[in-house]
């Protein structure tokens, strides 16, 4: 079964762009603690998305989309062939989109949890706030309107996006 979850922000619509989007990769949108199987300590790395912007001329007012893979907190990237698919076609569409990376279970977050998905579905929540946060407190140099920022997210993307949205601002 694949949850798939779209929060939208009212008013999330554009027109669409006049050519091929631009794409920069790897982005550093925050940072967060991983740590290795080998049972060193956690290190500090930077959490890396690709933005996708519509071609043409420059707008503040864009609104944008967080895109967030699924993978049941072990596996998947931002380089999904279906996630990059779906930045394309919407930043031909006038949006401007983050797919992200987040911490998985494989990179030993460390959270007030005990069970390893448990620490990873926690990362992951707080990875996507820290996407969020970073689009909103960017917006102007990202070409984005920080009033028109949605998430997406498939599967476990889908859980994360859910989870970042509803929670309370202090929660994390």
């Amino acid at each position: 079964l694949l949850l798939c979850c779209i929060l939208v922000v009212s008013g999330c619509v554009s027109s669409r762009a006049s050519s091929a989007p631009r794409m920069e990769e790897d982005v550093v949108y925050g940072k967060g603690y991983m740590a290795d199987d080998d049972g060193e300590p956690p290190v500090l790395r930077p959490l890396l998305m690709d933005v996708y912007r519509p071609d043409g001329k420059a707008s503040t007012s864009r609104p944008a989309v967080i895109l967030v893979h699924g993978g049941g907190f072990e596996r998947g990237s931002r380089k999904n062939d279906q996630l990059v698919a779906l930045a394309q076609g919407l930043s031909n569409r006038g949006y401007v989109c983050f797919v992200i990376n987040y911490r998985l279970m494989g990179d030993h977050p460390p959270a007030p949890h005990y069970d390893p998905l448990a620490k990873a579905v926690h990362a992951a929540v707080v990875d996507v706030r820290a996407a969020l946060r970073h689009v909103h407190a960017n917006a102007r140099a990202h070409g984005v309107d920080p009033k028109r920022i949605a998430l997406l997210g498939a599967s476990a993307g889908a859980i994360a996006s859910l989870g970042a949205g509803l929670a309370r601002g202090d929660a994390f």
